[in-house]
């Protein structure tokens, strides 16, 4: 067989959507004796947050409303425990991950979603209260399910481990030889996601019929989620969720957020090579270099002439992510550690102290 094209290449600076990398380029083979994946080094490159926080907020926006748009309903969850997706694809690793093909971050197909809240109240029988609604909700080989499942995505970038399964009879398994004691069990890494992370799911009806009952499917949904999880080897404890309503309010934040650039394009030339630059400056002037935050923004006041609180808050929105919202209240209630943060936030109120809609 011949060798991979990139057998030879030089190392992949990993960066970007990672799991184009996972997905498409294993490049950890050995051509020796006998032809072997290095799986504990390749797969170790991963043990991080994967995902950009802005694309991820933006895709949230959008998700959010089109399920509002269509009537749905969206939960926030948190994974209570490590969460493994995509075990079953396959993959040199002899585990496979299922990752988002734009987002680059793990995911849960809605089909697995649909699926698991399906099989949890059709196990659970007449002791369901939900049962006399499965036909209605998920459909059946005469009927058509009355509700639209979406995937499983993170909010935020997702950190990523690396877990052992260790089979302690692979030739026994593989090769039907006798097992024994005599045998050396041999530690299969895969990838599971932290604990801790933000997700959000949701659904929405395909009729003015099951619109009612939107309200008692994602009860459905979140008891299910709640009491048997999600994902791949939650018999052993993973893939355990919890509802949490700070998902939603996030996104909320972030939907304000992308608001206000659309109101500041009109008031400010955003996309001015000039201000694109100073922003970029900003952006990678180290955190306790209050001085060079100060002169970079002296210049962003040369060429905007004037500052507002809307254009204030923007660019600390855009630097400082979802530390914004409460930064104000901070100043005014304690001592900030952070000085990148404290700066900014003499900044604005420096800045419009003159302003009437400002009124700390």
């Amino acid at each position: 067989m011949p060798a991979p094209l990139y057998v030879n290449a030089a190392t992949i600076e990993v960066s970007g959507n990672l799991g184009l990398l996972f997905d498409k380029l294993a490049n950890k083979w050995t051509f020796d004796s006998k032809v072997e994946f290095d799986k504990a080094n390749w797969i170790n490159q991963f043990a991080k947050s994967v995902g950009d926080l802005d694309e991820l907020g933006q895709y949230a926006v959008r998700y959010l409303r089109l399920i509002t748009a269509l009537g749905g309903t969206l939960v926030g969850l948190k994974n209570t425990t490590r969460f493994v997706t995509g075990t079953g694809l396959q993959h040199p690793m002899e585990n496979g991950f299922a990752w988002h093909r734009i987002l680059g971050v793990p995911y849960l197909p809605s089909s697995g979603f649909k699926g698991a809240v399906k099989g949890a109240i059709i196990d659970s029988g007449s002791s369901s209260k939900y049962a006399h609604q499965t036909s209605e909700w998920f459909g059946n080989p005469t009927q058509v399910g009355g509700f639209c499942f979406f995937d499983l995505v993170p909010v935020r970038p997702p950190r990523l481990c690396v877990e052992i399964l260790t089979p302690h009879y692979s030739d026994y398994y593989q090769d039907g030889k006798t097992p024994g004691d005599w045998i050396n069990p041999v530690p299969i890494p895969f990838l599971a996601v932290e604990a801790k992370q933000s997700w959000i799911v949701g659904v929405a009806p395909t009729s003015r019929r099951t619109k009612l009952s939107v309200n008692d499917l994602r009860a459905a949904a979140i008891e299910v989620v709640q009491a048997y999880g999600l994902g791949a080897k939650t018999s052993i404890g993973m893939g355990g969720f919890e509802e949490s309503c700070s998902e939603i309010s996030y996104i909320a934040d972030v939907d304000q957020s992308t608001n206000l650039v659309a109101i500041l394009a009109q008031e400010c030339n955003l996309n001015d090579p000039q201000v694109q630059e100073i922003l970029k400056q900003v952006q990678q002037t180290a955190d306790d270099d209050v001085g060079g935050l100060r002169k970079i923004v002296r210049e962003f006041l040369t060429i905007q002439d004037n500052i507002s609180i809307d254009l204030c808050r923007w660019i600390t929105t855009r630097i400082l992510k979802d530390k914004f919202p409460k930064i104000i209240e901070d100043k005014l209630t304690k001592k900030i550690e952070d000085k990148k943060l404290a700066y900014f936030v003499e900044l604005i109120i420096e800045n419009v102290k003159q302003d009437e809609s400002f009124n700390p």
